[in-house]
This record gives structure tokens, sequence and C-alpha cells, in this order.
């Protein structure tokens, strides 16, 4: 993490080359192809980011069907927040996971 005096600290994400584009403000961002393409990684990291980052958004991260919670979305962005250490900005549950600025990130079954 990096901060500028005054701000909010930023996430140090790397991005693939690929991934450049959806960086970029857009209200609605997707990306398709086969498996093992980082996609997924790479739109929980920028949903976790942009969550710590920005007051009550509401956010949605939508992938093929999965059979458990335990295989979905939610595990993945869990398992980013533990990556960067956020444990104590967001509270996890299986309803939602809630930024302590008011964020919303609601699982879709």
């Amino acid at each position: 993490m990096t901060q500028a005096p005054g701000t909010t600290p930023t996430l140090a994400i790397k991005t693939l080359p690929a991934f450049k584009p959806l960086i970029l403000p857009a209200r609605y961002k997707a990306a398709h192809g086969g498996r093992g393409g980082a996609k997924s990684h790479f739109f929980a990291e920028l949903m976790v980011d942009k969550c710590y980052e920005r007051d009550e958004l509401r956010a949605v991260c939508i992938r093929e069907v999965q059979y458990s919670l335990k295989d979905s979305v939610h595990q993945l962005i869990c398992d980013k927040i533990e990556k960067f250490k956020l444990g104590w900005f967001f509270q996890i549950s299986l309803e939602a996971i809630v930024g302590l600025n008011g964020t919303q990130q609601p699982p879709v079954p």
C-alpha cells in the first residue's frame, strides 16, 4: 500500500497488459475467454481496491455457476481481502462484504 498525505492508501496491484483497458472508468466491466486467464483474480483485486478507496460503492462480481459458496467469487474476494491485509476494513458474512466506508458487495447466487 502507498499513501499520499491526507488520502486513502492505494493498493499495489500488478495488472497484466491485457487488462489495462479495464482499469479505465466504466459503469460495467466484463471479460470473456477460457479458464486460467486470470480474469476472476483481476476483477476480484480491482473490486477490493475500488471498494477500499471509494465511499458507499455498491459492486457485484459475477462469474460462471458455482455449486457452493466456498467455490464462488465470494471466496475469491475474501482471499484478496486477506492478501491485501484489509480484514480490519471489511466485515465479511455469507450475506455481504461491507466496508467501513459503506461499500457493499453482495454475493450473487
